[in-house]
């Protein structure tokens, strides 16, 4: 059966996946039609549906230097060449190399597009163009290009139809469109997206960016956070919530700060604590009785330990502890949580007991999947399988957190993991002999 995007502010319940209105039914794809690829020793192979870890596609023009370092892989559906392939390959059941100019230092999955940054600073965009997401324009959208833009990037992020960059004198730059329950809004003008770079906040020092559905949140120098985008679920954090860059009210510094699709997460510099505002019809925000929140409130379900990172999809949250330890909250449905079968909806961070012996470093979430990365470098993917972005070679669902394991996890060590509407990036390294 199809699984159908309802409301995204809708009650909790078994069945379907929630998002805004207004969006179109996800199909699973029929059988492809067999493509040609390059598989790594030259030769041409048919290629539809995939469980190769060995395709790549040829470099473009520069010439990769020699060195051992970080390189991309790609994993799940490729209708608009999220994954980096044009149109070559349907969709990829298991990481797959992409051989990129250059090497990459971090990734960001959008909705259905990628955004990559290199070594050198430079950001790389490759998928679906039709609001702008890839900051560029011409007939090579589906394969990997450069973004200009005008200083050295060293952060990225991605939303469903938005990218932006934090570049190394904390300026911002966003380009693409954001959505609201109508339809396209307009990113820094009223109904108009950009198809380039485009500098917000320009008289603030910016260190960190993160990116929601439609929404980015910004944290200053100075400890105070800026939001921008949709506020129809409240994950702007301020009333009245009017779509251009403006501070979320609250008197204490941040440090840091992370986004799920509808939500927003911030922690305090001094006392660590978290608050949050957004969509939390499944408790994904960590406390009850609240359907939305307007403005930031402490989650006291949070308190304890040491939050290092917080990750979200659609209707569920994952946390990552200092200790290494994963926890997971919100809706269930399709595995998400990590839980056992028979686990219900969370309302507080639950311990993911099958993960408890892995010291985990790098957590991710796509609309309903999940992913931790371990500090030895394995790759752990649970939820809904339907897309292929989990990477163990099936369209099945995992309600446990599983191994992704064959080639791929014998010679490659992996650093980060992102998840995007129906596709995941892996950013690894050559595991040593």
């Amino acid at each position: 059966m199809d699984r159908v995007k309802t409301s995204a502010n809708e009650p909790c319940s078994s069945g379907t996946i929630q998002t805004k209105g207004n969006e179109d039914t996800i199909e699973r794809h029929k059988k492809p039609h067999k493509r040609k690829a390059t598989s790594v020793g030259g030769e041409s192979e048919e290629v539809g549906e995939t469980e190769s870890s060995e395709i790549t596609i040829p470099k473009s023009k520069k010439q990769k230097v020699e060195s051992v370092s970080s390189q991309l892989f790609v994993m799940g559906e490729n209708n608009v060449g999220q994954l980096g392939f044009g149109l070559t390959i349907e969709r990829l059941m298991r990481p797959t190399l992409l051989e990129l100019s250059d090497y990459i230092s971090s990734i960001a999955a959008g909705g259905m597009h990628s955004v990559c940054l290199t070594e050198s600073g430079e950001v790389i965009t490759f998928g679906c163009n039709d609001e702008g997401a890839l900051g560029r324009s011409g007939d090579e959208e589906m394969s990997p290009d450069e973004v200009e833009i005008p200083e050295k990037v060293i952060q990225i992020s991605a939303g469903d139809s938005h990218s932006a960059a934090l570049t190394e004198y904390g300026h911002v730059y966003l380009w693409g469109n954001f959505r609201n329950g109508n339809g396209p809004m307009g990113l820094v003008a009223d109904g108009v997206k950009e198809m380039r770079p485009v500098r917000i906040l320009s008289n603030i020092q910016i260190s960190k960016i993160s990116s929601g559905a439609d929404h980015l949140a910004c944290l200053s120098r100075d400890g105070i956070v800026y939001t921008c985008g949709c506020g129809e679920q409240g994950q702007l954090g301020r009333l009245p919530a009017v779509p251009d860059p403006a501070a979320v009210p609250l008197r204490i510094p941040i440090e840091d700060i992370w986004t799920s699709n509808y939500c927003t997460f911030l922690k305090a510099e001094e006392t660590g604590q978290i608050f949050a505002f957004g969509l939390n019809n499944c408790c994904q925000l960590g406390y009850e009785n609240e359907l939305v929140a307007y403005t930031p409130k402490q989650v006291l379900s949070f308190n304890g330990k040491t939050r290092k990172e917080i990750a979200g999809g659609q209707h569920h949250t994952l946390i990552l502890d200092s200790d290494g330890l994963v926890y997971s909250m919100g809706r269930k449905d399709y595995g998400r949580l990590g839980l056992e079968d028979n686990a219900g909806d969370k309302s507080s961070p639950t311990l993911i007991t099958s993960l408890e012996n892995e010291k985990c470093s790098n957590i991710s979430c796509g609309d309903a999947v999940s992913f931790a990365v371990t500090e030895e470098g394995s790759l752990y993917a649970w939820g809904m399988g339907c897309n292929c972005q989990l990477g163990h070679g099936n369209e099945d669902d995992c309600h446990i957190p599983r191994l992704v394991e064959g080639n791929f996890a014998n010679f490659w060590k992996v650093l980060k993991v992102s998840s995007g509407g129906q596709h995941t990036l892996v950013l690894a390294t050559p595991r040593e002999s």
